[in-house]
This record gives C-alpha cells, structure tokens and sequence, in this order.
C-alpha cells in the first residue's frame, strides 16, 4: 500500500510540473465545443440534441493526446526496469499510473464540464446524466489507453499505432453513453447504465494484468 501510494504521489507531482500540459487539454477541448456552436448556427435545438455526442468526442479526443506518454518516460529513463524488482506488481503499477494521468488531466475536465454544457444549451435536467456517462466513458477511455500504451510501448510511430487499437474499442462506449446522456434515468438510459458499468469491472478486473503482461514483454525485449 506504501508503494502504490507513493506511486500515487509522485504522478501527481510530476503532473503538477508540467500542468501546462493540462490546460492544452483543456483548451483543445474547449476549441472543439466552442467551434461546433459557430458551425451548426443558432439552433438551440439542434446544440441540445447533438450536446452528448460532441461534448463525448472532445473529451475523448483529448483523452487520446496522453496516451502515448503514459508508460514512455518510465520506459525510457529506466524507472520502468526496477518496477519488477520492487513489492509492486506491474498490473498495480499500470492501473495506478493510469489513475493518476485520469486525476490528473481529465478531472479538473469533467469538473468543470457543465460550463461547456451551458455552451451547447443543454437542459439543467440532464445535466446529472451527461455528467455521469462522460465520467464512465473517459474511465473505460482510460483503461483502453492503458492497455494500447502497454502494447505499442517501445514501438516506432507509437502516435499512428494507438489511434488504430483504441478506435475500434470506443464505439460501443459512444453509442451507451450517448443513450444514457440523452435519454436520462428512464428504462432505456439506466440498460445503457447497467452495460458502462458493466464493461467498469470487466476492464478494471482484466484489463490491468494484461497491461502487466505487455509492460513485461517490453522489457524483455530490451
């Protein structure tokens, strides 16, 4: 618990270093919201009924920028070869750096998304549902992107590699969480509940050792 903890901390201050890379999220974030608005024309209706799907695709367009440095520094500095030495599994060591770049970058994200809710006009009412599919969909986001950086990690062109594992992962996370942000806590909004956390504890209980295993074969491919 000691290890993982300071494991924790120290992802956290090294995000804290270089925040400026969390307001580049943010910012590309932004300019997707407030650009479609200007595109699309004044149509409130239309901004409310498109608002699921594109405050969803910016985020996770975003969320796709951090991926390829998740494990490359650890990788390339040598912390990642003294991980199998210490009392911290690699599985451990991948979820909580994995956590730690979700903290980091796409919580102060998701807080301060209903202000780009109130760009796009959508209802106070569905607000809380929005809210709820964004965080469910930027963490199944988060687990995928920590077993595609696992997989590419050592490999040429990294950049072009992990847009081609995780794209065909990210549609069934779009279409349920865009049901359950536009169809609320009715019967058709909550099934669309029940599978996001569903696919949660798939991804939390599997997904994490496979990372592992790919973390080892890399570095036995040194």
């Amino acid at each position: 618990m000691s290890a993982s903890l300071a494991l924790f901390q120290r992802e956290m201050l090294l995000a804290w270093r270089v925040r400026g890379e969390t307001a580049a999220h943010f910012v590309f974030i932004l300019l997707i919201i407030t650009l479609f608005p200007f595109a699309l024309g004044p149509d409130t209706q239309l901004l409310q009924k498109l608002a699921p799907g594109l405050l969803l695709l910016a985020i996770l367009l975003g969320q796709m920028l951090g991926f390829e440095r998740l494990f490359s520094g650890d990788f390339h500095n040598g912390t990642l070869d003294l991980i199998p030495c210490s009392n911290l599994p690699l599985p451990l060591y991948a979820l909580i750096k994995s956590f730690a770049q979700w903290c980091a970058l796409f919580l102060p994200i998701l807080i301060f998304s209903p202000l780009f809710m109130l760009l796009l006009h959508v209802d106070l009412n569905a607000i809380a549902p929005l809210l709820l599919s964004l965080t469910l969909a930027s963490l199944l986001v988060q687990f995928l992107g920590m077993l595609a950086s696992a997989l590419a990690l050592g490999a040429k062109n990294s950049g072009l590699i992990l847009p081609l594992l995780l794209i065909p992962f990210y549609i069934p996370v779009m279409i349920f969480a865009v049901s359950l942000a536009a169809q609320g806590f009715t019967a058709e909004g909550l099934q669309a509940l029940y599978f996001l956390c569903a696919l949660f504890f798939l991804y939390l209980s599997t997904l994490p050792f496979l990372s592992g295993a790919a973390l080892r074969s890399a570095l036995e491919s040194l």
